[in-house]
C-alpha cells in the first residue's frame, strides 16, 4: 500500500523506476496530474488491485467534456484493477 494523495504530484512518468511491481493499492488522489495519459506509466505495476485518482485535473469533468467516463480508460491500462476510486470495477468496465 502506498499512500500518495495530496502530494502534488504532477507526472507519473518516472513510476516504473521507483514503485514496486509488487503494489496492490495506490492512491494518487487530490493531486495535480492532468493527462489521462500519465495512467499509462502505471501498466508495469501488474499487481495493482486498488487505484485511487479522483480530484486530479485529468479526470474532473468540465463543461467541455460534460460526461467523460474516465474509468475504462484507466482499466485498459491498469488490467490487474479491481477497485478504482472506491467503486468496483464492473465487467462492463
Amino acid at each position: 500500500t502506498l499512500l500518495l494523495h495530496g502530494n502534488i504530484i504532477t507526472s507519473l512518468r518516472m513510476a516504473p523506476a521507483y514503485l514496486p511491481r509488487c503494489l496492490a493499492i495506490l492512491s494518487l488522489a487530490e493531486n495535480e496530474i492532468r493527462d489521462l495519459n500519465e495512467v499509462s506509466f502505471l501498466a508495469s505495476l501488474t499487481e495493482l488491485e486498488q487505484l485511487s485518482i479522483m480530484n486530479n485535473p485529468c479526470v474532473m469533468a468540465t463543461p467541455s467534456i460534460p460526461g467523460f467516463d474516465y474509468r475504462p480508460y484507466i482499466v485498459s491500462w491498469c488490467l490487474s484493477l479491481r477497485v478504482l476510486d472506491g467503486y468496483v470495477i464492473s465487467q462492463k468496465e
